[in-house]
C-alpha cells in the first residue's frame, strides 16, 4: 500500500483502474462459474427425471429449488412430446398451395 501512495497522480489513476478492471474480471469469471454449476445440476436433474426419481429427492440431491426442478419438468415434457410432424393448412381467402 505504501508504494500506492508514492505514485503521481495520473500513475495513481491508472493503477486504480487496472485494479477495478482486474476485481471486474473476477466478478464475470466467478459468475460464469456459478451460471456453469447451475446448468450443470440442471442436467443433472434432468437425467434423474428421466429415471423417475422424486422432485424431492432431486433437490436434495441437486441443491436446485423446488421451483428450479418444476421448470425442468415443464422444458422436458415441452421437447419430447411433439413427436409427430404438425401440418398446417392456409385457410384465407385467396388459393394458395402449400
Amino acid at each position: 500500500m505504501a508504494k500506492e501512495n508514492n505514485l503521481d497522480p495520473e500513475t495513481r489513476r491508472l493503477y486504480e483502474l487496472r485494479e477495478k478492471q482486474i476485481r471486474d474480471e473476477l466478478t464475470r469469471m466467478g459468475g460464469a462459474k456459478e451460471e456453469g454449476e447451475y446448468q450443470k445440476a440442471m442436467d443433472i436433474a434432468k437425467r434423474l427425471l428421466d429415471r423417475g426419481m422424486s422432485a424431492d429427492e432431486i433437490a436434495e440431491v441437486t441443491g436446485l429449488s423446488q421451483e428450479d426442478i418444476e421448470n425442468v419438468k415443464c422444458f422436458f415434457m415441452l421437447a419430447i412430446v411433439p413427436s409427430r410432424r404438425w401440418k398446417f393448412q392456409y385457410i384465407g381467402g385467396d388459393n394458395h398451395d402449400g
